[in-house]
């Protein structure tokens, strides 16, 4: 399996990191980011529904898609801090072929404590592609990376896409967390 990652950032420098956090750390700040028992919190672009099969095998699930091209999920609202580095990622499963499939995750940082009054800066956005070897589909290693909020951000919502290629489609261990301690003052580099 080949895969290549593109990062971009806007106006937020994003860092890749190398190191893990489960969605369902007491740390994660995403509601529902483990699709534990259900898709409570999340709004589906299309039709969606949740899945007993997550990527961790622990018996929590996953929310899926029938194909790629409708997998698009918006967070609920939740509280961030200002000028805090944040790690963020997700895994997914997607039915890829040769042809390769992109997914793409976005957090919005806002200026109230409701996701409504106007965006604090630029999102910080990651997109990655992924070429599948045309086999059975597998969960992806988890997509991570971080992120430093706004000097006036107070609550957040993330959404993650997929492209168009894929066939079913899911997304489990959704995460928005504070850097793990042992990795805080620089060992992740």
């Amino acid at each position: 399996m080949k895969s290549r990652t593109r990062f971009l950032g806007l106006g937020l420098g994003l860092v890749a990191v190398f190191h893990t956090i489960a969605a369902s750390t007491p740390g994660n700040l995403i509601p529902n980011g483990d699709f534990a028992t259900s898709i409570a919190g999340w709004t589906c672009a299309s039709a969606c529904s949740w899945s007993g099969s997550g990527a961790t095998g622990d018996g929590t699930g996953s929310i899926a898609f029938p194909m790629a091209s409708d997998a698009h999920i918006t967070s609920s609202c939740f509280r961030v801090t200002s000028q805090i580095k944040y790690n963020i990622g997700f895994q997914a499963l997607d039915a890829v072929g040769p042809t390769g499939d992109d997914f793409e995750m976005t957090c919005m940082t806002y200026r109230d404590t409701n996701c409504m009054t106007g965006d604090s800066a630029a999102p910080a956005v990651t997109q990655v592609y992924y070429v599948g070897d045309g086999g059975p589909p597998t969960w992806q290693s988890s997509y991570q990376w971080s992120f430093i909020t706004a000097a006036d951000a107070q609550s957040a919502n993330c959404s993650i896409g997929a492209g168009y290629y894929g066939g079913n489609t899911a997304f489990d261990e959704i995460y928005l967390a504070l850097p793990d301690p042992i990795f805080a003052n620089g060992f992740d580099s």
